[in-house]
């Protein structure tokens, strides 16, 4: 399931969508939940550096506050759950090296590599975020 804000003023369809996907996961006993929220939501935010805080401040306000408010449906379902959260996205090739962290800087992963790890995703219950 993709979902998107549809644009820089949407502070209500991640979170209204994802209450939806949770409400069927939760009644139909699906096991597992992986959902992609952003760099610098809830406790990530320490882990963006200062200019793209300026700029997610500015610019993506709405955005994160939806996000914001995404994880926090995820946080209330039954079924086990992983939150990735991604660093800025690049074109660049997969290079295999992803850091996994909740408390190292996260700037940038390329969308290859961001992939490769939300398959190869296994934890549970957790807000993580990812770069290289």
């Amino acid at each position: 399931m993709c979902l998107g804000s549809t644009g820089l003023r949407d502070s209500t369809t991640l979170a209204a969508g994802t209450a939806n996907i949770v409400a069927a996961v939760d009644s139909h006993g699906v096991g597992r939940l992986l959902v992609l929220s952003a760099a610098g939501v809830g406790n990530g935010w320490a882990q963006v550096p200062w200019s793209l805080r300026l700029m997610f401040k500015m610019m993506l306000r709405n955005i994160l506050a939806d996000h914001r408010a995404q994880e926090a449906v995820v946080e209330r379902s039954a079924a086990d759950w992983t939150i990735v959260r991604s660093a800025v996205l690049t074109d660049k090739p997969a290079t295999g090296a992803v850091t996994a962290t909740k408390t190292g800087p996260t700037k940038r992963i390329s969308g290859a590599d961001l992939a490769g790890y939300l398959v190869d995703a296994s934890l549970a219950r957790q807000a993580i975020s990812v770069a290289t």
